[in-house]
């Protein structure tokens, strides 16, 4: 006997739509039928809130308040000397933003997480992988002066 192939896909889509509509109950054990509601081992409902979380360790410090942020790069003047250079490379000496007497009072006040590519207008030719968003420099200074350490990691 020969089956033509038009005749074997039309008798395979009208099982396959013949097993679509039939209803099919699943088993979850031999003998226990499983609907959609109730499938799963839920806790009774309560009233009652879980335990408090314990008190977090005093060496763990939070810090993700009192962030500053400001778009773009900060360049300092180019040095003119040697002396410059070498006096620039050393400890507490460093220009520009990352000065320590740098004015950032103009920054912007975030906390962290951070995201500021997602507040950048979306561009036609920027990366798409980017989200259309341009790419670019930003300044996160680290909030020591915001920072409170507890007594035992002083």
């Amino acid at each position: 006997m020969t089956v033509a192939r038009r005749d074997l896909l039309l008798g395979g889509a009208v099982v396959g739509l013949a097993g679509g509509i039939a209803p099919v109950r699943a088993f979850a054990a031999k003998g226990s039928p499983v609907d959609g509601a109730g499938a799963l081992p839920m806790p009774a409902p309560t009233n009652v809130l879980p335990a408090a979380l314990p008190v977090q360790d005093a060496a763990r410090v939070l810090m993700d308040r009192g962030w500053l942020f400001h778009e773009g790069d900060i360049e300092p003047a180019p040095l003119d000397s040697h002396n410059a250079t070498y006096i620039s490379v050393k400890a507490g000496n460093a220009r520009g933003a990352a000065a320590v007497d740098y004015d950032d009072s103009d920054w912007q006040a975030v906390d962290l997480p951070h995201d500021w590519a997602s507040f950048q207008p979306f561009v036609k030719t920027a990366n798409v992988a980017q989200g259309y968003r341009p790419r670019g420099i930003g300044w996160y200074p680290v909030p020591y002066t915001h920072l409170t350490l507890p007594t035992i990691l002083r």
